[in-house]
């Protein structure tokens, strides 16, 4: 007995248990079968996110080669339009591809006849307008509208019919989504990658055909080759003359020290335009964006929306009787104070209190329950809003008339526009809960915006400041900024400003000082093709036509 005993002591590792018991074996399987699950468990994730790489993988190559070829260096060349019409086209594909894998016929990705037309009207058009104008400030506004259609559309495409039910809060929560979530899917394209390569190379992919895995060993071997390929060549270069100099020849017209920074710069895109791009491509079809809840109500006490909204509406009511009074029916103001002044002192102050307003209307319709007394006074307050949106448009006009237009105050005045348009499709949803706030609001910003950038504000700034100018016998025409006519405005503006040649020539001296010497215009947009700019096109022509 003693001896057994000690040999227990003696074994390292030895469970005691007793003769009958059978808690040794089934501890035994059961931490196998733990193991074997989570092992399964991996598999099955690893084989998931190759499955997910060879699904969105050439979609995100090909939108990356389509990205960086039409827009490497190039904002607002005549590759726009075929950029855009190569990323719907993909997107057709991928929907396509969505519907076609999903279950039981139920289509994941679904646009109406008009939603298509809407959305890839729009993004041509867009793309339209960055190939037509020559205005910085234009083509960034543009970019960013671009990315707001295309993310709607998405937004659109993936919530289904159930999107139409949902309320402004529930569409800009998904937009904010769509901006924020593909950060958490940013580690994605490497991993999917990675065990994409682990099932090719292990036999267990989808296709494992011969040829594969003889192009990975290529490509492989040249990996390995280069690097050393280099080194061979730089010694043996240095080390011969003559076999210097036959490389010089042989590799004459390749410059690579002086395009190494365009090589990098490419590069670099490419890896950013596929990390989102594939993103992307994980981050919508999995839904985590949409929340199955709609925004309806919260069912808060309305008593505590009264309170709130009525103390500001009164305060609202007091500054409408002011502006009504001084600024629109033009009674007297205080002393010391011209109209120039008042329209400046307040304006942007008035335009932060009627987005505020605007977005207290929005949460207060939504998260209290239905209430008569409430309803109004969010009526009333829309109105004040509206009185201060008209008030903040006559101090912009105030103020434009004295120190004429720059491009943001005309984008002032049209956000202006926008803002009356939101605030009154809110007011109907007041009254028409059913009412489809969001989709009024992006068809009303998209065609706006499109008028606006289409029209080429550049252009109707020029007309507009050339034609306030001062005209003497000494001193002949006398602009209030030529600095902003001749340097600022883009290009867009020179049909306008050749209606007098002396500020066209004075605009083509400053533009060639500005730019080192080099001539701004068609020479611009001719680098290449991709290149090419209406626009500079169309103020070269000028250029050439009134300049000897």
């Amino acid at each position: 007995m003693e001896n057994r005993i000690a040999e227990d002591r003696e074994t390292p590792g030895l469970v005691k248990v007793a003769p009958n018991s059978t808690a040794a074996g089934t501890t035994e399987k059961d931490a196998s079968g733990d193991v074997e699950k989570n092992d399964e468990l991996t598999a099955e994730k690893n084989s998931e996110r190759a499955a997910k790489f060879r699904k969105y993988a050439p979609f995100a190559l090909s939108w990356t080669v389509l990205y960086t070829f039409c827009l490497y260096d190039n904002p607002a060349g005549i590759t726009l339009p075929v950029f855009m019409a190569g990323t719907l086209f993909l997107l057709y594909l991928v929907a396509k591809k969505e519907n076609g894998a999903a279950e039981n016929g139920i289509r994941r990705f679904q646009l109406s006849a008009a939603e298509k037309w809407f959305y890839g009207g729009s993004l041509m058009l867009l793309s339209l307008s960055g190939c037509t104008t020559a205005s910085v400030p234009l083509q960034v506004l543009d970019s960013l509208a671009a990315i707001l259609l295309i993310f709607s559309l998405l937004i659109a495409g993936y919530a289904g019919p159930a999107a139409a039910g949902k309320d402004l809060i529930w569409h800009i929560k998904s937009l904010l989504s769509a901006a924020l979530v593909p950060l958490t899917h940013l580690p994605e394209p490497l991993t999917d990658f990675l065990d994409f390569a682990r099932e090719e190379k292990n036999g267990s992919g989808g296709n494992r055909a011969k040829g594969r895995r003889v192009a990975a060993s290529v490509i492989t071997g040249f990996a390995i080759a280069l690097p050393l390929l280099a080194f061979v060549l730089l010694m043996l270069s240095s080390a011969d003359l003559v076999f210097a100099r036959f490389l010089e020849k042989a590799f004459e017209s390749i410059r690579i020290t002086e395009q190494i920074d365009d090589i990098v710069a490419i590069a670099a895109m490419a890896v950013f335009g596929f990390w989102c791009s594939y993103c992307l491509l994980r981050t919508f079809p999995s839904g985590h964006l949409f929340s199955e809840r709609n925004t309806e109500k919260a069912g808060q006490d309305p008593v505590i929306g009264i309170t709130v909204t009525g103390l500001l509406t009164l305060v609202y009511l007091v500054f409408s009787v002011i502006q009504i009074a001084y600024l629109m029916l033009h009674m007297k103001l205080p002393a010391g104070y011209t109209y120039a002044e008042y329209a400046h002192e307040g304006f942007y102050q008035l335009l932060i209190v009627c987005v505020l307003n605007l977005a207290i209307v929005s949460v207060s319709s939504r998260i209290f329950n239905k209430n008569t007394i409430l309803n109004v006074i969010l009526l009333i307050m829309c109105a004040c809003t509206g009185i201060m949106i008209v008030s903040s448009g006559m101090r912009m006009l105030l103020y434009i008339r004295v120190y004429y237009l720059t491009f943001l105050r005309i984008f002032v005045l049209w956000f202006l526009v926008v803002l009356g348009i939101w605030l009154g499709a809110v007011a109907v949803r007041i009254l028409r809960p059913e009412f489809h706030v969001y989709r009024l609001c992006v068809v009303s910003v998209t065609v706006l915006y499109i008028l606006f950038a289409l029209a080429h504000p550049d252009y109707w700034i020029a007309r507009y400041n050339m034609s306030a100018a001062e005209y003497s016998a000494e001193t002949g025409i006398v602009y209030q900024d030529p600095h902003y006519l001749t340097i600022m405005l883009s290009d867009d503006a020179v049909p306008a400003i050749a209606r007098d040649p002396d500020l066209l020539a004075e605009r083509r001296k400053r533009q060639r000082l500005e730019g080192n010497g080099t001539a701004y215009g068609y020479e611009q947009s001719r680098q290449s093709f991709r290149k090419f700019n209406f626009s500079t096109w169309i103020a070269d022509r000028y250029y050439s036509r009134n300049i000897p």
